[in-house]
């Protein structure tokens, strides 16, 4: 064999590191394998008025009348919980809209519940949107937010007008993508405060890969109003690392900066603003983080970055030895057990993952724990569970 080489930082650093094994002169496996990840050091590197920024922007959102709207779907609703689109608006940008959507599921039947806020990876337009099943958790409220031009809001009838999100006004930190998603993640919460059946001390968020970005914008810019959260194989990390380690997004924004004429200096300067390790220094609610060893889109030391600058006094950890970037079959289980062991008071829900249908259902779920209409073979790739067992498409 021969001996593993670091990813980027000398061969006894805490991190994370590639094995090649060759047989006969073959390569028969790489991998990756971390060690003392706890310690690994990826320091925040926030510019001097990076609170100042956010501060401004969360009041700028503060002076947007929200013009909260629910519709109810009538379709999707039943006897336990009903369904309702829910549209408000946020702070605007060049395209006009930053419009928010979202799918919200409320207990029909009196009194306060809690809330689990889902935030939805990067789209690719094509895949069939998570919609929470109105009978799946009548002990609770789902909501699954779709930022600006993303999932909903890039389906008929409406039209994404951002192109490409990632480079949406990138050069400047005013008009970046990621400016207005994140502030349309605070204006979800916003919505809940305005919902009578929302237990205000019970309302939790997840999210993967760029939803987990999301969580973490949300917790951090959202003064407290989170009682845990779960983010998993999280996008956004540790800027100047991940472009050293895998071709995109670097590669898409290093064109930017060159078209743009930004230094180095610059550039990392913008994206330190919304990097998620900076962020993580605004957080103080317990968290739970999912990551997997052979992720080549967010990798571990990406995802490590954030989570070990957690302001939070109490976080662990799930890893998924073998898997690349996904969140692992029992990530739903994982972080509803953790979601209920942080419920405050006297309430008793987000009792159970699974439906309390028989197994005889046909329904399909994906790996959040959300249900998808029709045959399998309607839905896009990925792993999903049916009959109680694991479907790989």
């Amino acid at each position: 064999g021969i001996p593993a080489e670091p990813l980027f930082r000398s061969r006894d650093a805490p991190g994370f590191y590639q094995a090649t094994i060759h047989v006969a002169g073959e390569v028969a496996r790489a991998f990756y394998f971390g060690y003392d990840a706890e310690k690994l050091v990826s320091s925040p590197d926030m510019q001097p008025d990076f609170l100042d920024f956010w501060q401004s922007s969360k009041a700028e959102l503060a002076a947007v009348d929200p013009s909260f709207t629910m519709t109810e779907i009538p379709e999707r609703s039943t006897t336990k919980r009903k369904l309702y689109l829910v549209e408000m608006r946020s702070v605007a940008d060049g395209t006009g809209e930053g419009i928010v959507r979202a799918f919200y599921a409320e207990p029909t039947a009196e009194g306060t519940y809690p809330v689990v806020v889902h935030f939805c990876a990067y789209d690719d337009g094509l895949g069939e949107l998570s919609i929470p099943h109105a009978d799946d958790h009548p002990d609770r409220i789902d909501m699954v937010v779709s930022t600006r031009g993303q999932s909903i809001n890039n389906r008929t009838p409406y039209v994404n007008p951002y192109g490409d999100w990632l480079t949406y006004g990138f050069g400047d930190r005013q008009t970046w993508y990621y400016r207005g998603a994140f502030l349309d993640c605070v204006r979800s919460l916003d919505f809940l405060q305005t919902r009578p059946k929302v237990q205000p001390e019970n309302i939790f968020a997840e999210g993967a890969s760029q939803g987990g970005a999301f969580t973490y914008a949300a917790a951090a810019l959202s003064d407290g109003r989170l009682n845990a959260i779960a983010p998993a194989a999280s996008f956004l990390g540790d800027f100047p690392d991940y472009f050293e380690l895998v071709p995109w997004p670097g590669t898409t924004l290093r064109l930017y900066q060159q078209a743009l004429g930004m230094s180095d200096e610059a550039f990392f300067a913008m994206l330190s603003y919304f990097d998620t390790k900076n962020l993580a220094t605004l957080i103080s609610c317990p968290a739970m983080m999912n990551f997997s060893l052979q992720d080549l889109t967010c990798p571990p030391h990406t995802v490590w970055a954030p989570y070990n600058n957690l302001g939070s006094q109490e976080k662990r950890y799930l890893v998924n030895p073998a898997l690349g970037h996904t969140v692992g079959e029992t990530w739903v289980e994982e972080y509803t057990r953790f979601f209920r062991d942080h419920l405050k008071g006297e309430a008793d829900g987000i009792c159970t993952l699974r439906s309390d249908r028989r197994v005889t259902d046909d329904a399909i779920y994906d790996l959040r724990g959300l249900r998808h209409e029709g045959s399998l073979s309607t839905l896009p790739s990925g792993i999903y569970i049916q009959h109680g067992r694991k479907v790989v498409k």
